[in-house]
């Protein structure tokens, strides 16, 4: 799932679907209490004589289960499908603002068809090209939405695998993997994670942290008493904030300490750098900011 298929993409149909299972696993429901409750029973009760008295048995005790397991898978499905449609619909409603604050600060969003998000100066003012602060702010609406879309794949990822495990690959045999949520997918693999603790890189930190946003209150308990301190290491509960320069002529945000622009931009504050000036070319005057020949290499500070 790229950006523009998260921005389009009518999800109204995915809930279409998963009111269709629900309304199916009902279905199944019902029709298994009606057997279980009356063919069974009566099978159970009723004298059976001949060759086939087991074998019709068996057959009816066969069907119940069927109906059993045609309602659980019906019912995971019903349940990935649900809870998918929460995730995206969160995602798609955050990507949207984070889209639309962009626009809004005069920044341009595009998506390409490799996933990748481009921000982009809508309305160019300056002649060097955006200041630091801009250019923290591009950046930061960029990794917002390249997380967002992140997020929205593993969703999508995993709603496909357990999709595939609820339904096992053989339509005539129902009954495999239930689900009922999309924490049973996801729990194992951020216990994996959360399991590396310090070791962790910075892209599977980045996915735990995800992973932790979808997980439910219930299952983040449980990775909480088993990882604790793998999901502190992972700066799990640090507040997210939009860093940004303070201002256009400011450094990089969160540099120790300052580079040789930042000295040499100290030295042109305090007037500690010698300017000279040399006659236009048109004679009416200096020419600002020029430099006789002998000094042109380098500005130089007075002694």
């Amino acid at each position: 799932m790229n950006y523009t298929e998260l921005m389009e993409v009518d999800l109204g149909k995915l809930g279409t679907a998963a009111a269709g299972w629900k309304h199916m696993a009902e279905k199944m429901q019902r029709l298994g209490g009606e057997a279980r409750d009356g063919m069974k029973a009566k099978a159970d009760k009723a004298r059976w004589d001949g060759v086939n008295a087991n074998a019709t048995r068996d057959f009816v005790g066969k069907t119940v289960k069927e109906f059993k397991d045609l309602h659980e898978e019906a019912q995971s499905i019903f349940s990935v499908l649900d809870d998918a449609l929460t995730e995206l619909k969160g995602l798609q409603q955050q990507a949207r603002s984070v889209t639309a604050e962009a626009k809004e600060k005069g920044f341009s969003v595009t998506g390409h068809k490799d996933g990748s998000i481009a921000i982009a100066d809508a309305l160019i003012c300056e002649v060097d090209g955006p200041g630091q602060k801009k250019r923290d702010t591009m950046q930061w609406y960029a990794d917002r939405l390249a997380g967002i879309m992140s997020h929205a794949t593993e969703v999508d990822a995993a709603a496909v695998r357990a999709l595939r495990a609820s339904h096992g690959g053989d339509p005539a045999d129902a009954g495999h993997t239930s689900y009922t949520s999309l924490d049973e997918d996801m729990l194992p693999r951020a216990m994996k994670l959360a399991g590396l603790g310090e070791d962790a890189d910075d892209k599977q930190r980045g996915e735990l942290g995800r992973l932790w946003q979808s997980l439910s209150p219930e299952a983040r308990a449980q990775l909480w008493m088993r990882h604790k301190d793998g999901l502190l290491a992972a700066d799990l509960l640090t507040p997210s904030v939009k860093r940004v320069a303070a201002d256009d002529g400011a450094g990089p945000f969160d540099v120790d300490s300052p580079g040789f622009g930042d000295y040499w931009m100290e030295l042109q504050a305090n007037g500690d750098v010698e300017q000279r000036r040399l006659p236009r070319q048109d004679g009416r005057g200096p020419a600002h900011g020029s430099l006789p020949e002998r000094d042109r290499q380098v500005s130089r500070p007075r002694r």
